[in-house]
This record gives structure tokens, C-alpha cells and sequence, in this order.
């Protein structure tokens, strides 16, 4: 195979004109996952680049091309750390991650973008342009919920690294639900008592005459998406919490990424409806056979004719899908019982971290040890002051 050439993308008006090659790589590439989508990216720079790129050098998106064709994208951006005491650490990051945890967007599957045949070397070409050729430009990579089988993890291995400490650290599971052979035969998977309990559930369901309906027109998907939203917020400052939406990038972000997902299809919004009450949204993408599930909204409010409307809803979304070929229904990250009860498998994502032996990163280094030494002299003197139990 013919060298590939890597060159990086530092402006956004060269970012806008990878649109279709972009749009074209990732219809044909394995790593295909929401994050990566054109109009994901662009939406999340739209909405969060300048807060969150402002204090830094910008776009720093690696491109690889064979004989002139887009080949391989890895999304980045480079931003320098605020926090005291971090000496002028300057980092580098997936584009779509990196946000304060108030507004985060906590995407999954970021990852190289490459065509089948070419991601290792794309990986090899970008390590190497990241390591030697972007010298002046970081102290930190750090990638976010990678799959465990990226490309991108044999950076851990690699021997031409030099001046550069690779770590891959294991990230949240993701569970999943299995429908390539039906959704009975799905059933089939579950522990018993789950699989009971289900099939109980959507009998109930079928008596109550409940729906599921699909968002289908731009008025339609608005409605749900301000149903999800205000479902979502109600049970949050129900156990005095701001929940996700409160934060206003993240509301517009979401808000129009489905605007501009929804006609082709890739964004769904459903609601499990009871006469005149939404009961629950379910909000996810279709890429391909696989349904991301990324946020829901369920009623906090009794519901005597099904008792489990967010697992209703989820269970007749699987039908619904499943009728449209989709053969993997992916719950993301998190640790909601649920998600472990109706899953048949699992995926590990994993967080890699690549730094550089640079004076802003010995200071950082030398910065945590003092802290470290200073909290722990202060845990000690704290324990020689304050009065045992006994002396209470």
C-alpha cells in the first residue's frame, strides 16, 4: 500500500470543505458511531468551540489521504487548561468531549474514522505526526470512550513513543441488546425472572391501549424533544438535581442536532403515549443496524395501567426498530439497573492518554506531588487537633 500523507485541518473554513468526503468516509467506515457524524461535529464546535477552544490554538484535525482521497479523519481540538496551579498545560482532545461536567455531552465511540483497509496505518501515521510534527503544540492527549478495539490502542504499544508516556486506562461499559435473530428469540437471552417480567409489561401495555409513536415531521420532533426535556428535568429536581437540559449548550446543541437529523432518519424521537399523557421519550440515532440510545424522559407520576413506562417504551422502540433491520440496541454508559437487566452483551470503552515530557507537564507533575504533600501534612495536623471520639 501506497504511503498515505497526513495533513492537519487548522481552520474552519478548510473544516467546511471536507463535508462531503467526510459525510462519504464515514458511510464506509466500520467506526461509524453518532459522535462522528458531520453534522454532530460541526454542531458541537457551533455550540461549545468557543467557549471551550477559545483559550487555545483551535482545530487541530489529523486527516489522511491515499492518491488524494480522504481516508481517515481523527477529530481534535486543542485547548489549554484553566485550573490554577497547572502551569500553562496545553491539551489536545476529540472534538465533542472535553466539556465542564454541568454541560458535558458524554459521547460515546469516539474514535479514528478510516476506511477498513487503511486504519492502522492511519493510526500509525497520525501518532507519529502528533509525536513529531505538532511539537510546539500540547503537553496532553486525551481521548475519551474509545472502543476497546480502536486502532487507536496500539498507541499503548508502540516503541516510537520516544519522549512520550502512552496510558490506557478501561472506561464504562456499554450494555447492549441483541435483535439480530428477533425480538422473541432477544427475550429468549434474558435471566428468567427478566424475561417474565417483560413479557408481563407489554401484555399490560397492549390492555391499556398505550402507544409508541415515532416523531416523523420537524413539528413533531419538536414536541417530543420539549416533552423529553421537560419529563427529563422534572424527575432530575425531583431528587434536587438540575438535570442534564438545564444547561443552555447542551439544550441547544441537542435541540438542533435533531433538527438537522431527523428527516434523513439517523435521529429518533419516540413517546409512549397513554390517552392524552406522554408517559415517556426515548431520543437515539440510527447508524446503519445499530440504535444508539442516548437520553429518555419518563413520567414521575404513577401510572396504574403499566408500571414501568421507560421500559415499555424501550421494549416497544425494539420492535419498532427491529422492523427496520436494526439488529443492535445499544443502552451507552451507565450503571441504571435496567440497562443491565435487558442487556445480552456488553462493550468496554477505554480512555487513552498520551504525555509528553515537556517543562508545563514536569511542572504539573512536580504541582500534583506538592499537593498531594500539602493535603496529606494537612490530613495529619487535622488528626492531632481534632478530639476523638472517646473526648465527645
Amino acid at each position: 500500500m501506497a504511503r498515505i500523507e497526513i495533513v492537519e485541518v487548522r481552520r474552519e473554513a478548510e473544516w467546511r470543505q471536507l463535508e462531503s468526503e467526510w459525510k462519504t468516509l464515514f458511510r464506509e467506515s466500520p467506526a461509524a458511531a453518532p459522535p462522528l457524524l458531520w453534522e454532530w461535529q460541526r454542531q458541537w464546535w457551533n455550540v461549545y468551540g468557543s467557549e471551550y477552544a477559545a483559550r487555545g490554538n483551535g482545530l487541530g484535525i489529523l486527516t489522511a489521504r491515499h492518491d488524494g482521497r480522504l481516508v481517515g479523519v481523527l477529530p481534535l481540538y486543542w485547548h489549554k487548561s484553566g485550573g490554577m496551579m497547572e502551569f500553562g498545560r496545553r491539551r489536545v482532545g476529540f472534538i465533542s468531549a472535553g466539556e465542564l461536567e454541568f454541560e458535558e455531552t458524554c459521547a460515546e465511540y469516539l474514535n479514528l474514522l478510516a476506511l477498513p483497509d487503511y486504519e492502522r496505518e492511519c493510526a500509525n501515521g497520525m501518532m507519529t505526526h502528533l509525536v513529531a510534527g505538532t511539537e510546539s503544540h500540547w503537553d496532553e492527549l486525551h481521548l475519551t470512550n474509545v472502543p476497546g478495539d480502536s486502532p487507536l490502542v496500539v498507541w499503548a504499544n508502540s516503541a516510537t513513543l520516544q519522549g512520550v508516556r502512552v496510558t490506557v486506562h478501561d472506561g464504562p461499559v456499554c450494555p447492549i441488546a441483541d435483535l439480530a435473530r428477533g425480538f422473541e428469540t432477544y427475550l429468549t437471552t434474558l435471566s428468567r425472572r427478566t424475561r417474565e417480567s417483560t413479557r408481563r409489561l407489554l401484555r399490560r401495555v397492549r390492555r391499556s391501549n398505550a402507544t409508541l409513536q415515532i416523531a416523523r415531521t420537524p413539528l413533531e420532533a419538536a414536541t417530543y424533544f420539549e416533552q423529553l426535556v421537560a419529563l427529563h428535568q422534572i424527575r432530575w429536581r425531583s431528587d434536587g438535581r438540575p438535570g442534564c437540559f438545564a444547561a443552555d449548550r447542551f439544550h441547544r446543541f441537542h435541540r438542533a442536532l435533531v433538527g438537522d437529523l431527523l428527516p434523513s432518519g439517523v435521529a429518533v424521537l419516540a413517546r409512549l403515549v397513554l390517552g392524552d399523557a406522554t408517559l415517556a421519550v426515548i431520543y437515539g440515532f440510527v447508524i446503519g443496524q445499530k440504535f444508539d440510545f442516548y437520553q429518555s424522559g419518563v413520567t414521575i407520576k404513577k401510572v396504574e395501567a403499566i408500571n414501568s413506562p421507560g421500559v415499555a417504551a424501550h421494549l416497544l422502540l425494539m420492535q419498532e426498530l427491529e422492523r427496520r433491520n436494526v439488529i443492535s440496541y445499544d443502552f451507552l454508559a451507565g450503571t441504571s439497573e435496567y440497562k443491565r437487566r435487558l442487556s445480552s452483551r456488553t462493550i468496554r470503552l477505554a480512555t487513552i492518554t498520551m504525555h509528553r515530557h515537556s517543562v508545563p507537564m514536569v511542572l504539573n507533575d512536580i504541582g500534583q506531588t506538592g499537593r498531594r504533600l500539602v493535603a496529606g501534612a494537612w490530613r495529619r495536623v487535622r488528626s492531632r487537633v481534632s478530639p476523638t471520639p472517646s473526648s465527645l
